[in-house]
């Protein structure tokens, strides 16, 4: 159990994550449009929010690394593009609400967060209040009846199937993939957050309510993050340490021979196998082929709003792909600089982990479980879209992970510094856990 009184770890520290958190935890039914700009209540804590993050930066006089350039050129790119594509106005009205989305939930994360303990306390107020939207999907799930969109309606509401005798549940969610990948990313999180504090343990079974979407993409997640914790335990028992390296070539090996050994390469298999319904499948498919087709047909600025080409029979222009719906809408440059900060990110978290083991190596583990987030976020999207709320909390969890690994490098960097200079060894802990 962590002391109740660690400097920096008041609750006013937290407050604007946990104000946008409640805004993702709001149904989104709950709905106004102003103009053009459709004001969910993850948007309205953002715009809320907004002031309060800019002069936070001001005060602390944020330096800018590597993944935060390419965030501030994703947003930026978003609207440059939509501008290209729909005129100075409209661009400015559609990109500036993507730019609006990720921008400032990337740096509610990247600013508000910059120790491994405030994380945990986040994860520990907000338990509460992610334990009650998991049961209403789980209620909505075995009464195979939506709960939520009765009481707040959506503009447009999912069909109500069934799989495996579950219905899949939506609860505030827009989607039941939303809410599937929402719970799918909480199990790491959890986990290795609190993994070995008494009490705390049960808390990553909230990761099992994204069973109740009836998700292929989140029952995968979900299944990868629990093939990686395992992974993470046999490298520690066998390696006595973690060491990526072995799983990370592995999946490479295993991606080529998809790639080149199966019918129609590794997206096609991927699709193919790995989804509940066959039906959903073959589309998914389908968009890949004429998605992709569409992105290296206008590889600089996408298309924009513009539908993109294939056959009158696919009525539906959705776009099953976060990454290729970057490419598509907003051209590659877009879906390189997001997909290059998510990798930049891990690689950022893994050197945070490193450097804090020796110090501590239960505040460390917070870092492996925000990589396993992140990763299985970034694998799963290839075969679904991410928007509205969960949009928001996948860039939230990646400013989390940027600022609080920043931070921790800097201070053990300093650490051992003076360390050198006295010629001591360095000491057993770190020596602030205040947030700057």
């Amino acid at each position: 159990m962590l002391p109740r009184q660690l400097p920096g770890l008041r609750l006013e520290k937290i407050a604007p994550p946990l104000i946008l958190l409640a805004g993702i935890l709001t149904p989104t039914g709950l709905q106004a449009q102003v103009g053009g700009l459709l004001l969910f209540p993850y948007r309205v804590a953002l715009i809320v929010l907004l002031p309060f993050l800019l002069l936070q930066m001001v005060r602390r006089g944020t330096r800018f690394n590597a993944v935060d350039w390419l965030i501030l050129f994703l947003g930026g790119w978003t609207i440059v593009s939509m501008m290209a594509n729909s005129g100075i106005l409209p661009g400015i009205e559609d990109g500036g609400r993507t730019a609006l989305d990720i921008l400032v939930s990337y740096f509610i994360g990247r600013v508000y967060f910059a120790h491994p303990d405030q994380w945990r306390r986040f994860l520990s107020v907000s338990f509460l209040p992610i334990c009650v939207v998991g049961a209403i999907l789980l209620i909505e799930s075995v009464t195979h009846r939506f709960i939520v969109t009765a009481l707040f309606p959506l503009h447009f509401v999912p069909d109500q199937q069934l799989r495996m005798g579950l219905m899949r549940g939506l609860s505030v969610f827009p989607h039941q993939i939303l809410a599937g990948m929402f719970f799918a990313s909480l199990f790491p999180l959890y986990y290795f957050a609190f993994r070995g504090t008494k009490g705390n343990g049960h808390r990553a079974t909230v990761g099992l309510f994204a069973l109740f979407a009836v998700s292929s993409a989140a029952i995968l997640s979900f299944l990868v993050a629990l093939a990686l914790a395992i992974y993470v335990f046999v490298s520690r028992l066998t390696l006595k340490r973690l060491d990526w390296r072995p799983i990370v070539i592995l999946g490479i090996l295993a991606l080529l021979a998809l790639q080149f050994g199966a019918d129609g390469g590794a997206m096609r298999w991927i699709v193919r196998n790995l989804t509940l319904d066959p039906q959903t499948g073959y589309f998914r498919i389908l968009i890949w082929d004429f998605g992709s087709a569409s992105a290296l047909a206008h590889p600089w600025l996408g298309i924009g709003n513009e539908s993109y080409e294939r056959p009158v029979w696919m009525l539906t222009d959705s776009i099953d792909n976060y990454w290729l719906f970057l490419a598509m809408r907003f051209g590659m440059p877009a879906a390189l600089a997001a997909t290059a900060a998510v990798f930049c990110t891990i690689a950022l978290a893994n050197r945070a982990r490193r450097a804090l083991l020796p110090f501590d190596p239960a505040r460390a583990d917070v870092f492996v479980g925000l990589i396993i987030s992140l990763f299985c976020f970034w694998l799963l999207v290839w075969t679904v879209a991410l928007w509205d709320n969960v949009l928001s909390w996948f860039y939230l969890l990646l400013g989390v992970t940027v600022g609080m690994s920043a931070t921790v490098i800097s201070e053990i960097a300093a650490v051992q510094s003076r360390a050198r200079r006295t010629a001591a060894p360095p000491p057993a802990t770190l020596p602030s856990n205040k947030a700057r």
